[in-house]
């Protein structure tokens, strides 16, 4: 007599590892963890081209200085060339697991074959396995170029129930959350951080120290402080320190009206 199996005894769980959702059908990763791998696959060209601009920026910079002397800086950023070299390994290990014959390829180019074999992929018992070491390789691929590149933060996402960190490279009209891919407007989202502390006062050295760290003016502190000297800053006096005390749109108004600085300004306040 054959035992007959109900769902539940057919039924296997998500190989993601931290997630208990029981599966049917020979799929291996639950709906929202294979979300989760789709985003981490597309967001590896991103990934992948900053990490070549990061490597060609020391190797422009070595060159420049130094040269092969002793002392110099070395010739690339090795940190970020071991990260893309383990991220490449780690896409085409499982590629090549996937499609026998598979010629080894760049980490964005694997990265978008197993998207393109996406449907396979969540039936193999690796699938689980692909997820998380891709997330842990794109998690130090992204520390290694925030080291290298002038990275800016944006905020927190927002979009939908997303809690997620939006950054943006410098110089880039466009910014990415981390979490959920969305892409935001680097503009459009420095005028709304700045909008939630437009009246907010601080010490202008305070102010011009967040805002250079932060990535979003050049300026210095003494060229500001020259600039409330001559009356192209305005500030306010706080009673209680007898200190002026300003605002982050104080700095902004100031360097948009000034010529040498409007260029580098990233927005228009108004």
């Amino acid at each position: 007599m054959t035992e007959t199996l109900t769902p539940i005894e057919q039924a296997t769980l998500c190989g993601d590892g931290r997630c208990d959702v029981p599966l049917y059908d020979g799929f291996t990763l639950c709906p929202t963890h294979t979300g989760h791998l789709s985003k981490d696959l597309a967001a590896v060209g991103d990934v992948w081209a900053n990490l070549r601009v990061t490597i060609r920026r020391q190797d422009a910079t070595s060159s420049a200085i130094g040269g092969g002397a002793t002392g110099s800086r070395p010739c690339m950023n090795l940190d970020a060339h071991d990260k893309g070299e383990t991220l490449a390994s780690v896409l085409n290990g499982w590629a090549g697991a996937l499609a026998g014959g598979y010629r080894v390829r760049s980490a964005a180019e694997a990265a978008a074959f197993l998207a393109q074999h996406m449907r396979m992929v969540v039936k193999e018992d690796w699938a689980g396995d692909l997820a998380q070491e891709l997330a842990a390789s794109l998690a130090e691929c992204r520390r290694a170029t925030d080291r290298a590149l002038d990275v800016i933060s944006l905020g927190v996402c927002g979009f939908g129930d997303c809690d997620g960190l939006v950054t943006a490279v410098v110089g880039s009209p466009t910014g990415k959350c981390r979490s959920c891919h969305a892409v935001w407007d680097v503009a459009e989202r420095q005028q709304w951080m700045i909008g939630q502390a437009w009246h907010a006062t601080a010490s202008l050295r305070l102010l011009v120290r967040a805002l250079r760290d932060s990535k979003h003016i050049t300026i210095s502190y003494d060229t500001a402080k020259k600039w409330a000297q001559r009356s192209k800053l305005y500030g306010r006096c706080d009673l209680a320190t007898r200190e002026h005390q300003y605002t982050a749109a104080d700095i902004y108004h100031s360097c948009h009206n000034q010529p040498a600085t409007r260029a580098k300004t990233p927005l228009d306040v108004g």
